[in-house]
């Protein structure tokens, strides 16, 4: 028969079992994460509460945006990305919230995940191009946070495959948004970006920026959307559309060879993360080719400022146009 203080034994070994062993909770990819790092069992560590503002939603130590941004910005050896402080506009591949934070909610310069330290954006109130309140917005809005099911996301950065209430999971590509037929990722995401540690998008029948475009719906498309093309003229810039023969040719005449700052989809799924090679008629213009994920130190999250004058020719949209 068991006693009560037999129970409490067993209790107490789980308890030390799930919250000392990494390999019985390991998340999203880190060495070493654990269920503590991110949940508590009754809001107290130590004998302490783990916040002021009390309990949160599924036994988490903080809400949303700010939980992750307690690792995400650097302040942990777990390998996480640095997304949150880094200061430096370029100084990982999607861009920091370090402008966003700074420049309060009206800033203008890319997403605002709404937590204690990023204001909703105060001049947008949905998604431009789209509907998706802007104070809805957080880090999981667009992330999956445990990825542990590979049905819900995809590897690349777990980025969920159902965003905005819109299945991705086959548009952007395969079902495993790493495999060579998509996109691969550069090797270290807390240094600088460089043509040896970048991002590489490659693609074959999917569409990347339908993934963005589950917010941004009106501005994703080609020559085949209204949205985009009517009546024999563009209307707005089309994504996932070949470059022109032109456009290859000013393109490789201003840089020889493909830029990472500038990235084009990889048609030809020929790039690697080291390599370098020229663009070509089979890549394709898409959402990130001209934006950051994140932020940027521009209006809208451009990779340049759209409204200086000094632009010089092979930077911008000079990149691809030649006028």
């Amino acid at each position: 028969m068991f006693t009560q203080k037999w129970l409490w034994g067993i209790g107490m070994l789980i308890l030390v079992l799930v919250f000392a062993t990494p390999s019985f909770a390991m998340v999203h990819g880190a060495g070493n994460l654990v269920c503590y790092k991110c949940h508590t069992m009754h809001d107290s560590i130590g004998g302490a509460d783990v916040g002021a503002v009390g309990p949160q939603a599924n036994l988490l130590r903080d809400a949303g945006t700010d939980l992750c941004l307690s690792c995400h910005n650097g302040s942990w050896n777990g390998g996480e990305p640095n997304v949150y402080n880094v200061g430096v506009d370029e100084e990982t591949p999607a861009g920091d919230f370090y402008r966003v934070r700074s420049a309060g909610g009206d800033s203008g310069l890319g997403h605002n995940p709404v937590g204690t330290n990023i204001a909703v954006d105060g001049t947008l109130a949905t998604a431009p191009g789209g509907t998706f309140a802007s104070a809805n917005l957080t880090c999981t809005s667009c992330h999956d946070a445990h990825a542990t099911d590979a049905t819900k996301f995809f590897a690349y950065r777990n980025l969920l495959k159902t965003v905005n209430t819109v299945d991705v999971s086959t548009t952007i590509g395969s079902g495993n948004a790493q495999e060579a037929d998509v996109y691969d990722e550069g090797t270290n995401t807390n240094n600088a970006i460089s043509n040896t540690n970048k991002n590489v998008y490659r693609t074959g029948a999917g569409q990347f920026g339908a993934w963005c475009g589950t917010c941004h719906g009106s501005f994703h498309g080609d020559a085949s959307d209204t949205d985009i093309y009517t009546g024999g003229k563009w209307i707005r810039h089309p994504t996932h559309t070949n470059l022109t023969a032109a456009m290859v040719t000013n393109y490789n005449a201003v840089n020889t060879n493909y830029i990472y700052t500038y990235p084009v989809l990889d048609g030809a799924g020929t790039l690697t993360v080291a390599g370098t090679r020229a663009v070509a008629a089979t890549d394709k213009v898409f959402c990130l080719s001209c934006h950051n994920a994140h932020t940027s130190a521009n209006a809208n999250a451009l990779k340049w400022n759209y409204v200086d004058q000094s632009i010089a020719s092979d930077t911008a949209c000079n990149m691809c146009h030649d006028k």
